[in-house]
């Protein structure tokens, strides 16, 4: 398994990755694959091109198992869309995964990482706690289905 950032043209597989996470873990999101579905391929291409959001891809045997995204905010960069495959949890695809996303912002002078988990996603949550993630104290109800909390975690990329 390898770890590599997504790159322009690869819009459609970008897609299929995430539609597959969406569906498999539907209450880890504050999307769903029916909106996502509906995206048009210019969407897609743009995420894949990373302007505004970066996003790293664990493959294994040429098949994307897992992927997450950085999208910077000032000094804080943001953990998005965070998945991998049932299969292939528990392999370290997660840990390393978090770990791109932290050199990247890390390279680019951030000073944290920033994530959201929702109260229905227990092994996630155990993950970034392994990964050095704490709880800020935030949480929220996500838009669309008030009874799921997300609560907000980061963690340091600074050395003191």
């Amino acid at each position: 398994m390898r770890v590599r950032r997504v790159v322009g043209g690869e819009g459609e597989q970008l897609r299929a990755i995430r539609l597959r996470a969406l569906r498999d873990a539907p209450e880890a999101f504050g999307s769903s694959a029916e909106r996502e579905t509906a995206y048009a391929p210019a969407v897609w291409a743009e995420r894949a091109a990373g302007a505004e959001t970066v996003t790293f891809v664990a493959v294994d045997g040429g098949r994307w198992i897992g992927m997450a995204a950085g999208r910077p905010d000032g000094a804080v960069v943001q953990v998005l869309g965070m998945w991998v495959d049932p299969a292939a949890r528990g392999a370290g695809a997660g840990r390393a995964l978090l770990d791109a996303v932290a050199g990247w912002a890390a390279a680019r002078g951030a000073e944290r990482l920033e994530l959201g988990v929702t109260d229905r996603a227990p092994a996630a949550a155990a993950l970034y706690r392994a990964a050095g993630f704490v709880p800020t104290g935030e949480a929220r109800t996500l838009p669309g289905d008030p009874p799921r909390v997300e609560r907000i975690l980061h963690r340091s990329l600074t050395i003191r």
